[in-house]
């Protein structure tokens, strides 16, 4: 299988520096399956432990909504344990944010490390993440610039020509097929009709 991607339009006009308050945003499309139990308690963990942040929670807004907040933050929360960015990820990238999950180093066969920050199922671990870059505004801005360049280099319209390309004459990247997720998914459940859903729809 080749590594699944699709092209996405510039959203900021160059990389951005970092803000002196960083801005955090976690997008859910669905709760349990992006993690977001994890990302509140590892954000309640932080404020408590007296971290200067901004986090926002994008739900029921409109896309235009989104991008427009996307290109003024810091800080992307993705998917926990996504094997490789979708759509808000990709967004997040081409808006100069530094991605926090979205990546299985597995399944992304790049030719160079992804600036993604993992995302494991963990609050404590995922504060620890956030910690690191919420203190350090040099680092922030070092991978919002290196997030950005990757947009260019793998997710923007021109990138994906060439990848296109690369495809149709077979010399594109490939990976072995994907494992059954169903059991990641009934993990991150909260509750029992998201389970019986899984279970017996997915």
């Amino acid at each position: 299988l080749a590594h699944f991607r699709f092209p996405q339009r510039r959203l900021v006009p160059a990389a951005r520096e970092a803000n002196s308050l960083p801005l955090l945003v976690h997008a859910p499309s669905n709760r349990a399956v992006k993690g977001t139990r994890y990302v509140l308690e590892a954000v309640d963990q932080l404020r408590r432990e007296g971290h200067a942040f901004e986090f926002r929670l994008l739900e029921n807004l409109k896309n235009t909504e989104v991008l427009a907040t996307l290109a003024i933050a810091d800080i992307a929360i993705d998917q926990v344990c996504g094997a490789w960015p979708g759509r808000f990820g990709i967004e997040s990238l081409a808006s100069g944010c530094v991605l926090v999950g979205g990546l299985r180093p597995d399944y992304c066969q790049c030719p160079e490390t992804p600036p993604i920050v993992p995302f494991e199922p963990h609050s404590s671990k995922l504060a620890d993440s956030l910690r690191s870059l919420i203190v350090d505004q040099n680092r922030r801005t070092e991978l919002m610039r290196a997030s950005y360049e990757y947009w260019q280099t793998y997710y923007s319209p021109e990138a994906f020509v060439r990848w296109f390309q690369r495809v149709l004459d077979g010399t594109a990247e490939t990976f072995d097929p994907l494992p059954n997720h169903k059991e990641h998914l009934l993990r991150f459940a909260e509750n029992g009709f998201q389970r019986f859903i899984i279970r017996w729809f997915y």
